[in-house]
């Protein structure tokens, strides 16, 4: 009875239905993609798997305070004959530990984890992350390295808030970035589409990669699984800034395994 009643009135009153219809999805939309925004730290950020960790070469571990107050755990390793130091920006689960021993051989690490991850307090927003990188490259720079001896790694979602650093310290030594996307806007939009409309300003790397004009040195897993090789390129067409620019494609490797020597020694 009731969907019959329903029918009639749809169909005397065509172009009202059509309007409660459209209506209905076009609030249907908004309200998922405001949802969409506001989980988007729980789909991007995997902090759980970071606290069992270890790292199997000896570090001194160091406490840095950031503007909020919170403690960042970070690592310092040390190479008494390294020249040049990196600084290691994690990806979205945290650090990878078999860089350490590899990286270790030519140089000294510093390796900060965003809030939430391993040790630090808090809880990991997009710019809190680039907040955490800038206040390690900072820290550096008072510890009395000179910027040029700077080197900054970011892996994977790592990546953007190199970028990011980069496009504030033009002095830096050189940047090197692994399996980063474009932006989180192009990455949600593989699934989720038009959902991602307000997104657009999350993780967004292109948006800083312009103001590099610093050495760039860009390698993406052709086969990535995680992030689409199509990302690295598009990203690498963002670096206007500087003409000191390289991409690589790393073959026989995945989105967390490759000769991590080789890439951050690479010229």
């Amino acid at each position: 009875m009731l969907l019959n009643t329903i029918s009639t009135w749809i169909r005397q009153h065509k172009y009202k239905a059509f309007s409660v219809l459209i209506t209905l999805l076009i609030g249907g939309w908004l309200l998922f993609a405001t949802i969409l925004v506001a989980i988007s730290s729980k789909l991007i950020f995997k902090p759980a798997d970071s606290h069992s960790v270890k790292v199997e070469v000896p570090y001194e571990q160091l406490w840095l305070t950031d503007a909020k107050e919170r403690q960042i755990d970070t690592l310092w390793i040390e190479n008494p004959n390294a020249e040049q130091v990196i600084i290691y920006l994690h990806g979205n689960v945290g650090r990878l530990s078999q860089f350490f021993a590899p990286l270790s051989q030519k140089y000294s690490i510093l390796a900060p984890a965003y809030p939430g991850y391993h040790g630090s307090t808090g809880k990991p927003t997009p710019e809190d992350v680039y907040s955490t990188a800038l206040l390690a490259y900072d820290y550096l720079t008072q510890r009395g390295f000179k910027e040029e001896q700077i080197i900054l790694f970011g892996h994977s979602l790592g990546g953007s808030s190199a970028v990011y650093v980069a496009a504030q310290r033009p002095q830096l030594g050189k940047l090197v970035i692994v399996n980063t996307f474009n932006s989180m806007y192009d990455m949600c939009w593989f699934k989720w589409k038009f959902a991602c409309v307000f997104a657009k300003d999350i993780f967004n790397t292109a948006k800083y990669a312009p103001l590099v004009n610093g050495k760039v040195r860009q390698y993406h897993d052709r086969n990535d699984a995680v992030v689409p090789f199509s990302q690295g390129e598009k990203l690498y067409q963002h670096f206007t800034g500087t003409e000191d620019k390289k991409f690589t494609v790393l073959e026989n490797a995945t989105h967390s395994d490759y000769d991590v020597l080789a890439v951050v020694s690479g010229e």
